[in-house]
């Protein structure tokens, strides 16, 4: 089967009955982390390369003249998932 953010691992047809298992290696990917306005506009974009399931820091801060809303904050990690939400 097919899962998304991993690469299959094939493994060759035998003529003997045994139990076989699929291996899923996790895939390396780039993520864009995007920083948005209070309208949905993108005003700043980090790209980050890993593998599906890295957790990775995050080191940015606001753009000049930007401020965060109260209560708001920057993360400082995220963990990759599959569909690169």
């Amino acid at each position: 089967p097919t899962v998304s953010g991993f690469d299959a691992v094939t493994v060759s047809a035998r003529d003997v009955d045994e139990d076989l298992s699929d291996t899923y290696k996790p895939e390396v990917r780039n993520y864009k982390v995007n920083y948005d306005d209070q309208n949905g506009n993108v005003i700043k974009t980090d790209t980050v390369t890993r593998k599906t399931g890295d957790t990775v820091k995050i080191n940015s801060s606001t753009q000049f003249g930007w401020y965060l809303d109260d209560g708001q904050t920057i993360p400082t990690s995220a963990t990759l998932d599959a569909d690169d939400t």
